[in-house]
């Protein structure tokens, strides 16, 4: 049995094709929110977008700050009843009881538990319009590629990518070693015998 060698450009060809392949199962969200698939910038723009990131950067820790301050000194508005302002006059107002370190610190835990809750809603938000989106693309018939349901005990199937098609062919190339060993040792039985 003979086994027939790939020549380098065939296997040059299957290399550039492969990844391609790989992508066939891919539905466009996936592609669209994928870092793997963006393209770099060029060069020209890349003055212009940093310029522009350190403006957005700098606006958007502006805008955090002030309602971090305003979260942690809140303007207390003071009502005081008209019976209360003809009695003790315009000039008395209630005092304001000293805060404890406890009490900051109590406060503090609070406001962070609420943006963890924030957090968690807005992913689960996120991953329900995902799911829609590709509940929606089945429905009209224009994803065919591999089902979105999870295997045996509620994992996610295997991501068909990269990573993938590398698997594939690291396999592929142990099966042509191994066979080039057997055919070396059949030749060196055959030679010794």
């Amino acid at each position: 049995m003979m086994i027939r060698y790939i020549s380098p450009l065939t296997a040059a060809a299957l290399a550039i094709l492969l990844p391609i392949a790989a992508h066939a199962y891919m539905n466009p969200y996936d592609v669209l929110l994928s870092d793997d698939l963006l393209l770099p910038s060029q060069p020209r723009t890349t003055i212009d977008r940093v310029e522009r990131q350190q403006s957005e950067s700098t606006a958007r820790r502006e805008r955090e700050q002030e309602e971090i301050f305003a979260e942690q000194n809140p303007v207390v508005v003071e009502e005081v009843a008209p019976e209360l302002e003809e009695l003790h006059g315009a000039a008395a107002a209630p005092a304001e009881l000293p805060i404890t370190p406890e009490e900051r610190e109590f406060n503090s835990l609070l406001r962070s538990l609420e943006r963890i809750k924030e957090n968690q809603a807005q992913a689960k938000y996120d991953s329900q319009v995902r799911q829609q989106a590709f509940l929606l693309l089945e429905e009209a018939g224009l994803h065919g590629g591999a089902p979105l349901h999870t295997g045996k005990g509620g994992r996610p199937l295997a991501p068909t990518g990269a990573g993938s098609v590398l698997a594939m062919a690291v396999m592929f190339l142990a099966g042509v070693w191994t066979l080039r060993r057997v055919r070396r040792s059949e030749k060196m039985t055959h030679a010794v015998s």
